[in-house]
């Protein structure tokens, strides 16, 4: 069973917390934390239970540089929850979806976060 655990950007301050950060911060209780991200201060992002090939935590909203075991290639993919399948799911810049098992997370790394890459003015990945 995965680890439920959420990393959050602060909308305010413009940096990301790490679950121990989001606990630091909530003396009255994770509900008053849950509180805070429902009016808008925060944006939660969940972690997937997976790792990628250094080890980092991969979270939703998260930009991979990953190897297609199929195809023989390296894509940047997005990280995003899918109501449909109940699980997360890899996007690519075209809106292709992808199962992560067709991927080697091992080859795979974290190399940005969708939420900082807009807020820094970058525009939409797509």
């Amino acid at each position: 069973m995965r680890a439920i655990e959420y990393k959050a950007w602060d909308r305010e301050t413009k940096q990301m917390l790490s679950w121990e950060d989001i606990n630091k911060l909530d003396t009255d209780g994770i509900v008053c934390f849950l509180d805070m991200a429902e009016e808008g201060q925060y944006i939660l992002l969940q972690f997937t239970g997976r790792r990628d090939g250094g080890g980092k935590k991969i979270y939703e909203g998260d930009i991979l540089l990953a190897y297609d075991c199929d195809r023989d290639c390296m894509h940047f993919l997005r990280v995003v929850y899918d109501s449909e399948s109940l699980g997360f799911i890899f996007v690519d810049g075209a809106g292709n979806k992808y199962e992560p098992r067709l991927f080697d997370l091992n080859k795979a790394h974290v190399v940005g976060n969708i939420i900082e890459y807009e807020d820094y003015g970058h525009g939409e990945v797509h």
